[in-house]
């Protein structure tokens, strides 16, 4: 007999009364739209859950469900009981290719060229919840779904650690958590130790995720005892990428050990940030100076000073005025660690107050360890009013009796900053 459910928009039938994956707070079954008749994924929970915390969770689906976004599963539809002890579910996409996991096929471990593009589809999804307000708390490779045609990752079960009680209990160096945000495998060091989530703690658990596909193993010995394995988080003792696998580029490693420093301050700012950083193909440029045509002559004697220490990009030396300017200049842009702007009251029509200066403006707020944008202001008039909400912090103004020669050490000194940093 088929087994028939009732949503609040839809009714759905049971395909198979075998569920396609079987968890601790809801078994996943694959159903059909009885109005579409399209395949859906129905997620019905246990029926001992506890009343409270799921109904907060139901209702909390309200909130997460202004979460959209290409790159995030989205709830369909949902059960018109929410009651304890009822049949309570969620009517979810069909991912044909299932979980991340299913990315290996057998191999010992997945191929950056197969993981890292689906990673910066994840990144994404995660920094439009990040900047929704909205923690995930709970990622791992089974929250990772795939699906579609061209192929494409969602993140999926957003909220459902804040609600749940997690039944394994994680013993820490100082106390035993009972409610951990997530599965313990994948806890960063502060939740581990305080309890505490944020948007880079949900960054620390990508990077578990994306380490554990590329090598086949976690950094830490799974099968040594639960302390054991928490304490190497917790310290920072963890296995180096290339140590688990030889055949990852340095890049990749040394992107894989940031994003899982103890210290959250040090890891990337965002999960994008992280997502660039494992496929970071290192700057043609230190430093690119955009100008005005009024300021060639200035654009020429930074040019001088910087070139013996710094590889620089002048854009008049290759790039002119033409049906492919636009893109040329972001090009360059895009090739630099720090994109240098001399205003003046005389670039009314020039250069940085046209588009072009917008994408570098946003490389810098989006990702400030990669890319720097640091106006020069060559005169008073163009300091009091900066362009693109620029303010002085941002850059330098040229006081009277100041040249040039002051503006280049702390230019050569940025860059190597940059570069340290990366």
């Amino acid at each position: 007999m088929t087994t028939t459910l009732a949503g609040r928009k839809r009714r759905y039938a049971l395909e198979e009364e075998s569920p396609l994956a079987a968890g601790r707070l809801a078994n996943v079954y694959l159903a059909r739209d009885l109005d579409s008749g399209g395949q859906v994924v129905i997620k019905r929970f246990h029926r001992h859950l506890y009343e409270e915390s799921l109904e907060s969770f139901l209702r909390e689906l309200e909130h997460l469900s202004t979460l959209n976004h290409p790159n995030i599963l989205p709830v369909l539809d949902q059960s018109q009981q929410t009651r304890v002890g009822g049949d309570s579910f969620l009517v979810l996409p069909y991912m044909e290719m299932g979980n991340l996991r299913s990315l290996l096929h057998g191999r010992k471990f997945c191929p950056p060229s197969v993981l890292l593009p689906l990673v910066r589809e994840v990144a994404a999804g995660l920094d439009h919840a990040h900047a929704s307000g909205i923690i995930h708390g709970d990622i791992k490779p089974e929250n990772i779904l795939i699906g579609g045609v061209p192929r494409a990752a969602r993140l999926a079960d957003f909220g459902v650690a804040r609600h749940f009680v997690v039944e394994d209990m994680v013993a820490t160096v100082t106390r035993i958590i009972t409610k951990p945000q997530g599965a313990s495998a994948y806890l960063s060091p502060e939740q581990l130790q305080a309890d505490e989530s944020s948007p880079r703690s949900d960054l620390y658990s990508l990077a578990l995720v994306v380490y554990e596909l590329l090598t086949g193993r976690l950094p830490f010995n799974i099968r040594a005892p639960l302390f054991v394995q928490l304490k190497a988080r917790v310290d920072g003792d963890l296995v180096h990428p290339r140590q688990a696998n030889d055949q990852l580029s340095q890049t990749i490693s040394a992107a894989l050990m940031r994003a899982l420093d103890v210290d959250p301050a040090k890891r990337p700012a965002s999960a994008g940030a992280f997502a660039r950083a494992l496929e970071h193909v290192p700057k043609k440029w230190d430093v690119f100076i955009a100008h005005a045509g009024g300021d060639l002559d200035p654009a020429k004697a930074l040019y001088g000073l910087l070139g013996a220490q710094v590889k620089v990009f002048l854009d008049d030396a290759r790039l002119r005025l033409g049906d492919n300017w636009d893109q040329e200049l972001a090009a360059a842009q895009r090739d630099a660690l720090v994109t240098v702007v001399l205003v003046s009251v005389r670039t009314e029509a020039a250069f940085y107050a046209r588009e072009e200066i917008a994408a570098a403006i946003q490389m810098a707020r989006s990702d400030p360890q990669s890319h720097r944008v640091v106006p020069i202001y060559l005169d008073a008039e163009s300091a009091a009013q900066p362009p693109y909400g620029l303010t002085l912090k941002h850059g330098v103004r040229l006081d009277q009796g100041d040249d040039l020669t002051v503006i280049a050490p702390r230019l050569v000194d940025l860059v190597h900053e940059l570069k340290s940093a990366a």
